[in-house]
């Protein structure tokens, strides 16, 4: 029996060698290779013109409220006598820096970085009047058009412009732009810091917004599915076909005429 499956087994081989095909075995198909989803391309960084297109749009906001604190306030800014707290500031920036020191650790140090800046500023520009009181029209100058950029990141453009304008024509805008002490140089400070703390606040608030959002729809949605399966068990079903009097036979009385 062996000999003939040998036998037939050679034929076969050289059946195939004769007609020039060579008997292979089955090998399976291999499996698809599933294809590599796509990388997704980086986003492209804005162009030189789109950057300066914003750049002009934001300046259109803040330069005017800016321009005209100074257009208000700087012709006019030594003309008036300098009073009592401006000459406290003008002995502080005649002093020099370890005298200044020693003033802010027993007087006066609530206000130090402002003397310190007006130090390094009256070295530079001198010390008359409208030297002295330059830096509070910058800074008020600064504060404008802050409050500008403000307001048009709260409620749009139009309105951020007209904040910046209303501060910039108030008349306590242009006296203590023409004041040698701190009341300019906190409106900036306190200015800056809205517009950074605004700047900030994106990063988490719509994430914050839309996940109370959806614990709101969850919650309402759960609300009507059990409010609706609780109307459902409370519904009662049809009422059922009444008894045919007529099928009972004419010697048969109902339960309530046999109760009377």
């Amino acid at each position: 029996m062996k000999l003939f499956e040998y036998r037939a087994h050679m034929s076969i081989i050289d059946g195939g060698r004769s007609s020039g095909q060579v008997a292979t075995p089955d090998i399976p198909p291999a499996p698809p290779v599933p294809p590599v989803p796509p990388v997704p391309a980086a986003p492209a960084a804005p162009g030189r013109p789109a950057v300066r297109h914003a750049a002009r749009s934001t300046a259109g906001i803040w330069a005017p409220p800016a321009l005209l604190v100074l257009a208000l306030a700087v012709p006019d800014i030594g003309h008036p006598v300098l009073w009592q707290d401006e000459l406290a500031t003008l002995s502080a920036a005649d002093r020099s820096f370890p005298d200044l020191v020693r003033l802010t650790t027993h007087r006066d140090a609530v206000v130090g970085p402002y003397y310190a800046l007006i130090h390094g500023w009256t070295v530079l520009f001198g010390t008359a009047p409208a030297s002295l009181r330059m830096p509070s029209a910058l800074f008020m100058a600064a504060g404008a058009a802050i409050t500008a950029l403000i307001g048009a990141r709260l409620a749009g453009a139009r309105a951020g412009l007209a904040a910046g304008i209303i501060l910039a024509v108030l008349p306590v805008t242009t006296r203590y732009a023409q004041e040698a002490r701190t009341a300019a140089a906190v409106l900036f400070t306190t200015a800056l810091s809205t517009l950074l703390l605004l700047r900030a606040l994106p990063a988490t608030a719509p994430e914050a917004t839309g996940t109370a959002e959806a614990t709101r729809t969850t919650g309402t949605t759960g609300t009507a599915e059990a409010t609706g399966t609780a109307e459902a068990t409370r519904t009662p079903g049809p009422p059922g076909p009444l008894p045919d009097r007529r099928a009972a036979g004419p010697g048969t009385r109902s339960p309530s005429s046999s109760s009377g």
